[in-house]
């Protein structure tokens, strides 16, 4: 599993970062959640997440749309993929958080092991 601490890491390097330093720190804290603890997001960010730009736009507030280039690139760079890109990846991201499975091996991409009712990639 991703480590509390490997993802704070990253999130303390975008906060330290001049290029997203235009990130708010309420999307960062969102995306933090979700990714750490499957907390679904909020409207912008969830939209961001499963790729909707139409939505996010609709969305999103000032400051938010201001950072969006930053927000993406972040995400790209940054978050695991497995988590993010499409509504199905986000939403089983947030299953596999609930369903207490406390292993997963990010290098396995697709594959989700020990969580009932997602299918194997």
């Amino acid at each position: 599993m991703l480590s509390a601490v490997v993802i704070e890491k990253t999130l303390e390097r975008a906060r330290a970062h001049p290029q997203y330093s235009k990130i708010p720190e309420v999307v960062l804290d969102g995306l933090y959640r979700f990714v750490e603890h499957g907390t679904p997001s909020g409207h912008f960010l969830t939209a961001v997440l499963v790729n909707d730009l139409f939505e996010a736009i609709c969305r999103g507030d000032k400051e938010s749309l201001v950072a969006l280039p930053e927000l993406v690139t972040f995400i790209h760079c940054e978050v695991p993929s497995i988590c993010y890109k499409t509504r199905e990846r986000v939403d089983r991201w947030c299953r596999w958080h609930r369903s207490g499975v406390t292993e997963v091996d990010p290098n396995e991409g697709e594959v989700w092991h020990g969580i009932q009712g997602i299918p194997q990639a």
